[in-house]
Formats: C-alpha cells, structure tokens, sequence
C-alpha cells in the first residue's frame, strides 16, 4: 500500500480548493505504523536483537539526515551554508512518507531501542506515563485533532 501510494500518488481528498489530499497521507504512513506495532511486539517478546552495526548505521543515517536537511539554514544570515545540496536524496514527500525519511524514522526508533536500557526506570515515571496513555489512545486522539480541524475549517465560513 505504501509503495502504491508513494508511485500513483493515491490520497485521501482534504480541503475542497486543494488537490493536495492528506498532509500525512493514510496509505502511506499506515506502513511506518504497522512497522512500529511489529518492532514493539518484538522488543516486548525480547526477539528483536541489538547490534552495534545496525546501531552505526542508524547513527550515520541521522547524522546524514541532519547535514542534509541543514536546519541552521533557516537562521538569517545563514541561508547559504549547506554541506549538501537539499537535493541530494531526492524528494523527500512527508505527505507520502518517502522512502529517505521512512528509513530515517527507522534509524531514529533503532537508535533509541539501543541507547535506553530496558531496565531504565524513568519510562515507567509519573511524568512519563502521559506520554505512554498518548500513544495507547492515538487513534482517539487522531481522531480527536481531526474533528477539531474541520471545526476550525468550517468555522472560518461563518466569520
């Protein structure tokens, strides 16, 4: 679905003066989700095995990742200073979740499965456990940020 998506450019419909679809499109983004709920279920059962070449490799997509997109360029005086062109990879869609940032979501959640121990305990703090019931609701909370978007958007009709 995703491949599908990302090739024939397949979208939901948003805004009715828009032939955009989606920002984060559905059957696009539904394969990093369904990769995340398969990496949880495996570091949950203990099966998904730490390496430190997959830990390099992850780090060195990061690092690739932040040269490239060059956020320092969005101060003044410094729009010029890129190391590589923007370019260099490609588009880089976040609507159709291109295979670039795909893979550097990816390095992002290895690096973190990595770096935290299991055993840490400050996941499992008061503070932290917001952020936990954040994620075990997130369809709730999609939905949520989505009925209050078409609130907004049809609210702009009457003012």
């Amino acid at each position: 679905m995703w491949a599908a998506a990302n090739v024939f450019e397949i979208n939901l419909p948003s805004k009715l003066e828009t032939d955009l679809g989606w920002f984060l499109n559905p059957f696009a983004w539904q394969f990093l989700m369904t990769f995340g709920v398969i990496a949880g279920d495996r570091i949950k059962k203990g099966t998904l095995s730490q390496s430190s070449l997959a830990l390099a490799l992850s780090t060195v997509i990061v690092i690739l990742a932040l040269i490239v997109k060059a956020p320092w360029c969005h101060i003044p005086g410094l729009n010029d200073t890129r190391l590589i062109s923007a370019d260099f990879l490609g588009q880089m869609s976040k609507n159709y979740l291109s295979p670039w940032r795909l893979v550097h979501v990816i390095a992002l959640g290895y690096i973190v499965y990595s770096l935290i121990p299991r055993q840490a305990e400050w996941p499992r703090s008061d503070w932290s456990s917001l952020v936990v019931r954040c994620g075990q609701h997130s369809l709730e909370i999609f939905c949520l940020g989505t009925v209050l978007s078409l609130v907004g958007w049809t609210s702009g009709f009457f003012l």
